[in-house]
């Protein structure tokens, strides 16, 4: 339960490559992040996107690079952490690094 003090998380989900298209079928609008779970930076950004995603309910998902790089290469993806934004399928947005919560408002919006 949230406290009232406390701002909503977004549950995220862990996905691997088989999961992937399903998930995002089932969510029109929708955000995976690429990480690498053991990087602090990957890590913090996490943390951040889930208030943000909460707040603009919109769904998100962990893509780890290092047990599912196929969708991850498919994307383009060559650094993390990264957070690619999709509608209707197609991707529409990306957000490289730690960015800060107006950013990923923005990119989320």
């Amino acid at each position: 339960m949230t406290r009232p003090s406390e701002k909503p998380r977004a549950s995220t989900e862990t996905l691997r490559d088989p999961e992937i298209a399903d998930w995002l079928e089932a969510h029109p609008r929708a955000a995976l992040l690429f990480w690498d779970e053991s990087d602090d930076a990957c890590r913090r950004l996490r943390a951040r996107l889930e208030l943000v995603a909460a707040a603009a309910d919109v769904p998100v998902a962990a893509v780890d690079v290092r047990t599912s790089a196929l969708v991850a290469h498919a994307l383009g993806v060559k650094t993390v952490p990264i957070v690619v934004v999709f509608r209707g399928g197609d991707v529409v947005e990306r957000v490289l690094g730690i960015a800060p919560e107006m950013i990923l408002r923005e990119a989320l919006g």
